[in-house]
């Protein structure tokens, strides 16, 4: 099985956990799990992902897997029936979530780690269609990167499922002390996760500026800011802090993460009532979450960042867009 593998379109790696099946029609088919990684095991932050292709087996022979290619051909599917029982999305939907009240979180949102109920509320009195979040003490690193011990990280996302795609919430958050933080991850785990989020930090601690804005100043009063910042075992970008322009203040933001090719995400903000006005922080490679076998999860989070900050974030209008996948 091994050798037929290899001649996949992008040289497919980490093949396991095959297994043989029969269709209603007695067909033969086999599965297994594989990253799209190629021996350079640079780009691959979707993780293992499931293959299918279809599989001759004579009667008192070994099965025969086909060659895997990134458009196959096989035996005939049925009548495609998409009114299936059961609860979430289809893997082939994309998310437009509004937190209605009396709604639940849906299905295919996991955490990291066991969560704090008491961290995530749907439409909070004063509050409609939105989640809010209760800050963690811990951010997304937590301890040393492996341990977060059992107070929980505050964090909810959805899987990356497709080559390309558009991932956008709108936030609002207000912070008050030193480090509350709140905003969206390109997270794999502890130590490789890509953050962008507004945080509150002192004003001459930022070191880039929207064009058009003053940043030089040697004043520590405390601002909110919007911050990159990312940990891997690669190289990530150096951290980004980037003072909210004032025609921004007070208003919720819209954090977006796009994955426009096979290699590079953009990670952009802008007021959630001015989509015009959104500007890109920062292309950065997705090398550095393309680790292991689970896969990227994208998600919100908020954090008073091993301070004493006890200020929520809400979240709305969560939209996930598949985009496309890279098959060929």
């Amino acid at each position: 099985m091994e050798g037929n593998m290899e001649r996949y379109w992008w040289n497919i790696q980490t093949v396991g956990h095959a297994d043989l099946f029969q269709d209603g029609a007695g067909n033969w088919w086999g599965v297994a799990l594989s990253t799209r990684s190629g021996p350079e095991y640079l780009y691959y932050p979707m993780g293992r992902e499931t293959v299918m292709v279809p599989v001759t087996w004579a009667d008192d022979e070994f099965p025969i897997w086909s060659p895997l290619n990134g458009e196959m051909s096989g035996w005939a599917f049925p009548q495609e029936n998409v009114e299936l029982d059961g609860t979430g999305p289809l893997v082939t939907e994309g998310d437009t979530i509004d937190f209605e009240p009396g709604s639940t979180l849906p299905a295919h949102f996991t955490h990291w780690r066991y969560p704090i109920p008491e961290s995530y509320t749907i439409s909070p009195p004063g509050h409609p269609n939105t989640l809010r979040l209760n800050p963690s003490k811990l951010n997304l690193t937590a301890l040393n990167g492996n341990y977060a011990g059992p107070e929980g990280q505050t964090f909810v996302g959805r899987r990356q499922q497709d080559t390309l795609f558009t991932y956008s919430v709108n936030l609002n958050f207000s912070p008050a002390l030193l480090e509350e933080e709140a905003g969206v991850s390109v997270f794999l785990t502890q130590n490789h996760h890509l953050d962008l989020g507004i945080v509150m930090l002192p004003a001459n601690s930022s070191t880039a500026s929207f064009p058009g804005t003053n940043l030089a100043t040697t004043s520590a009063e405390l601002i909110p800011q919007l911050r990159f910042r990312g940990i891997s075992y690669i190289e990530v970008p150096d951290d980004i802090v980037v003072p909210i322009p004032e025609s921004w203040s007070g208003k919720p933001l819209r954090l977006e993460v796009k994955a426009y090719n096979m290699t590079h995400y953009s990670m952009s903000a802008g007021p959630a009532d001015a989509l015009s006005q959104m500007r890109v922080i920062l292309d950065v490679s997705n090398a550095p979450v393309s680790w292991g076998f689970s896969g990227v999860i994208l998600g919100v989070y908020c954090t008073s960042n091993g301070y004493e900050g006890s200020t929520p974030a809400y979240i709305s209008e969560w939209r996930y867009i598949p985009q496309g996948q890279f098959r060929n």
